[in-house]
């Protein structure tokens, strides 16, 4: 408990892009659930994109790497 309050977790599961792109329309979705839910702590677990992904196959469209990804996206 946490100030007398029980802990909150939200827990999800990858990939959060569609196969056919890497617009990570599911996980900017999450997001807005975390915003309104507020839970103490959030898991995450991969894969974030699927290994699959059409896009991935051919990256030369892909404009910022993992890390600036998780810079813009999960840091915030």
């Amino acid at each position: 408990f946490l100030g007398g309050n029980p802990l909150s977790i939200l827990v999800a599961s990858g990939p959060f892009t569609p196969v056919d792109s890497i617009s990570y329309t599911p996980l900017d979705d999450l997001v807005r659930v975390v915003q309104e839910q507020a839970p103490d702590v959030l898991l995450l677990t991969g894969p974030f994109v699927d290994a699959d992904n059409n896009i991935l196959k051919n990256p030369a469209g892909i404009e910022v790497t993992y890390d600036e990804f998780f810079e813009q996206k999960l840091s915030k």
